[in-house]
């Protein structure tokens, strides 16, 4: 037998082996769960649940690198120390509901199943630290190799309508108190926030509904206006960062 229709022979036989398994999986059998949701601008929708006997199934549905379904089983002690760290930070502890203050960013579910008590948290970027460390952590997951294709999707993308500034600009000037940013896909603005807390980075808010764009401001005591825009441009999860403009008075 050609070696090569040999490989594919048993890569549509471990598929098929996977399938029947995963198809005998209930919802009473989840550890952990995320169901991440749909945006007003280019975000990525998707779902994720691990089982008690170590299979991920992965659901990418829009904005994603991988489409359709996807499942892969961990070992034993990966499937261990992923519930030792949800144990460690503490799920059961906080709140179900962190109202997502932004009605056009994703709102995120996470559950987790122990000894007969679930656990739901629902919320967006206002999620606590350790929650959104959790979230990481699954992501990391989804991220890894050795995932089989289950069912493919049908690739399907967010088209973000950029405003037109038109032929005829206003004079404009520089408020270098205001950082005007875009992340990267798979970012979140609240735990990115974090790291410049020694600098008092805030948000301000979302330049608009339609745009993945946010104003920034940070405290000019603590850093010149230079030295915070060179920082914030070379971190990886900035896709671009300019100081704000607005029309001039004069």
């Amino acid at each position: 037998m050609n070696k090569y229709l040999f490989f594919s022979l048993l890569v549509l036989l471990s598929s098929c082996s996977i399938k029947n398994k995963i198809a005998k999986l209930k919802d009473t059998d989840i550890l952990v769960s995320l169901d991440k949701g749909p945006c007003a601008t280019k975000c990525s929708e998707y779902n994720v649940k691990v089982y008690n006997n170590g299979y991920v199934i992965y659901e990418g549905k829009t904005n994603v690198e991988k489409y359709g379904l996807y499942a892969k089983k961990l070992s034993a002690s990966d499937l261990k120390s992923l519930q030792l760290a949800y144990d460690k930070n503490e799920f059961f502890i906080f709140e179900d509901f962190y109202p997502n203050p932004d009605p056009g960013m994703p709102t995120i579910v996470m559950v987790y199943n122990k000894e007969g008590k679930t656990k739901t948290i629902t919320g967006g970027l206002n999620r606590p630290k350790k929650v959104l460390d959790l979230q990481r952590m699954l992501e990391a997951i989804v991220y890894a190799d050795g995932f089989t294709q289950i069912e493919a999707y049908d690739e399907k993308t967010t088209q973000i309508l950029r405003e037109d500034d038109g032929e005829s600009k206003p004079a404009t000037y520089v408020l270098d108190q205001e950082i005007i940013i875009e992340l990267h896909p798979n970012n979140f603005l609240g735990q990115w926030l974090q790291k410049y807390q020694q600098y008092g980075v805030q948000l301000v808010k979302k330049v608009s509904e339609k745009q993945p764009y946010w104003i920034i401001t940070y405290n000019k005591n603590l850093i010149s206006p230079d030295a915070i825009l060179s920082t914030i441009q070379q971190d990886p999860q900035i896709k671009s960062a300019e100081f704000n403009k607005a029309i001039s008075n004069r």
